[in-house]
């Protein structure tokens, strides 16, 4: 007998998070063209709409490093350390729960 993936799905909760009690929303566009933006003033992620979904997760996660570092008052960012940090953050959160971006 098959067993059922009882893993979460959790693209519902990547539409929108909470960082220090401000609510982030997280959107796909077509008319961007960098992979992905974080605006703190905005509290808002936008991926690029037409890339692959694991090209949307992990830049979701680079940019989720981003809000972090924003949230914890940083606006300078290493984008080396973003892009290594959103990479082990990505393959964390792949090997926890298969994030599907694809209802997002």
């Amino acid at each position: 007998m098959a067993t059922k993936n009882t893993k979460p799905d959790v693209a519902p909760a990547i539409r929108a998070f909470y960082l220090a009690g401000c609510q982030w929303t997280v959107s796909l566009s077509k008319d961007i063209t960098e992979m992905g933006t974080c605006n703190p003033m905005t509290y808002e992620i936008v991926l690029k709409e037409n890339m692959t979904q694991q090209a949307i997760e992990a830049t979701f996660f680079h940019e989720l490093v981003h809000a972090i570092k924003f949230t914890m008052g940083e606006t300078n960012h290493d984008e080396r350390e973003v892009e290594a940090f959103g990479n082990l953050l990505h393959q964390t959160f792949v090997q926890l729960w298969r994030v599907d971006t694809s209802k997002i």
